[in-house]
């Protein structure tokens, strides 16, 4: 298998946050410009002393990261993802937000409790926050 469709391989940990940083200095030439990842909190935290520097770049170079199914959707819609993965992402996404990254929780929910929990919850860590009635991403929500 190639390396670069083998995702137990390190090649997206080496290669995402330096892909990123490119990114964000060619689009820094351009006003406005923002990035923002998707699930891509796991980049930002790593057990290797040597991956300090590109850690901090892909972070400086990061104006948000967003996490879908943060409080709901992970197995399915209007189902509360699993504690143990929410507090998992969470540890991550405080530490982000803390760098001055902000964040988008888009949740999968609509049933009219769990959209409300799914909208307290990400106040309650001052993210943004945004309830999908699916994961389909080609449904406009604005008609033409």
């Amino acid at each position: 298998m190639d390396r670069a469709c083998d995702p137990a391989s390190s090649f997206y940990r080496d290669s995402m946050p330096a892909f990123v940083v490119m990114i964000a200095q060619q689009a820094a030439r351009s006003e406005p410009f923002f990035v923002v990842a998707q699930n891509g909190e796991g980049l930002l935290v790593s057990h290797d002393p040597s991956e300090t520097g590109s850690i901090t770049a892909y972070a400086d170079a990061l104006a948000g990261l967003g996490r879908e199914d943060l409080f709901y959707g992970y197995e399915a819609e209007d189902r509360a993802t699993p504690s143990t993965v929410t507090l998992h992402w969470l540890d991550r996404l405080d530490r982000a937000e803390a760098r001055g990254i902000e964040i988008l929780a888009i949740d999968y929910c609509t049933d009219d409790d769990a959209v409300a929990a799914s909208y307290e919850q990400s106040a309650a860590h001052a993210f943004v926050a945004f309830a999908a009635p699916r994961h389909d991403s080609n449904r406009r929500s604005v008609p033409d």
